[in-house]
């Protein structure tokens, strides 16, 4: 019997030093001494988007964006660094980008004593989505019965089989900036013009059962004039934020030197009809759906 309490309370005491050590959050790290020595985070007033982070072996360097126009002369960052790391100049501290040309040395100095050099250079934001866009194409991927070895695959373009849509084909898009958020994503206004016959993209499919209205996938793009708002983290736009006819997680991607813009989306849940009618099917089964558009001003 003394055995059985002599044995419960040494697993009691070895429960407690466990428990305590593990409540210590620097336990099993407390005789090392961390090497690390990066900025995380960069971020000023009047930021737009996230910082760019560079570390190399030959490298370490931050590139933040403000707008055209700002003061460079005593800008107050903020300042995350790697853990038990410190930085000089420390965050908080004024800092005159001026001086330097845009640039600034930060030094971050590890726990261990390790050093690394910092140059933080500030560039002027230039408004990639500024003046007037063209509607040159919409096209749509589908992957019909992706389950079965015999589905099938490809990339339309979507007036083929909507003619409808070719209404678009004059359509055009403006945007406007208006100012940034807290958290360095832009906004500001937009007008989706018609075009010379007054009219957007339809989408009714005229199959042998009668008229089908794809609209609940296609039209996603709102028409006439409205907000906008870039997410730089996601690189998204959301038309209309916060209305009920928001769009959310449009994804952009540029090409031909940020002369081509496209606008791309889910079409949402596949939903196959199965009418024996291939064409209505790949509508169906559509993954992906994207606008060309091409800088026109």
């Amino acid at each position: 019997m003394k055995k059985q309490f002599s044995f419960y309370i040494s697993v009691i005491v070895l429960s407690m030093m466990m428990s305590a050590c593990a409540n210590d959050e620097n336990y099993y790290l407390k005789d090392i001494s961390s090497n690390e020595r990066s900025i995380l985070s960069f971020t000023v007033p009047g930021q737009i988007g996230v910082p760019i982070i560079t570390r190399t072996a030959t490298e370490s360097k931050v590139v933040i964006y403000v707008f055209s126009g700002s003061d460079l002369s005593a800008l107050v960052p903020e300042i995350q660094v790697s853990y038990k790391a410190n930085i000089n100049p420390a965050s908080g501290q004024p800092a005159n980008f001026t001086a330097g040309g845009n640039h600034v040395q930060y030094v971050v100095t590890s726990e261990s004593g390790e050093q690394r050099e910092w140059d933080v250079e500030v560039k002027e934001f230039s408004f990639d989505l500024g003046g007037t866009w063209t509607v040159s194409n919409h096209q749509y991927y589908y992957h019909v019965a992706p389950s079965e070895t015999w589905g099938w695959t490809g990339t339309k373009n979507l007036k083929g089989a909507l003619p409808a849509a070719a209404k678009a084909d004059d359509d055009t898009f403006e945007f406007q900036l208006t100012g940034a958020t807290a958290e360095g994503n832009i906004y500001g206004t937009f007008v989706h013009d018609a075009g010379a016959d007054g009219e957007t993209a339809g989408y009714v499919y005229n199959s042998a059962s009668g008229p089908f209205d794809f609209g609940y996938k296609f039209n996603k793009v709102p028409a006439s004039v409205g907000t906008w708002e870039l997410n730089f983290a996601t690189n998204t736009i959301t038309f209309n934020k916060g209305q009920a006819s928001a769009v959310s997680s449009l994804a952009l991607e540029w090409q031909n030197e940020k002369q081509t813009l496209v606008l791309a989306f889910d079409p949402g849940p596949i939903d196959p009809k199965w009418d024996d009618d291939w064409n209505s099917d790949e509508i169906h089964f559509s993954q992906k759906f994207w606008y060309t558009l091409s800088r026109s001003e």
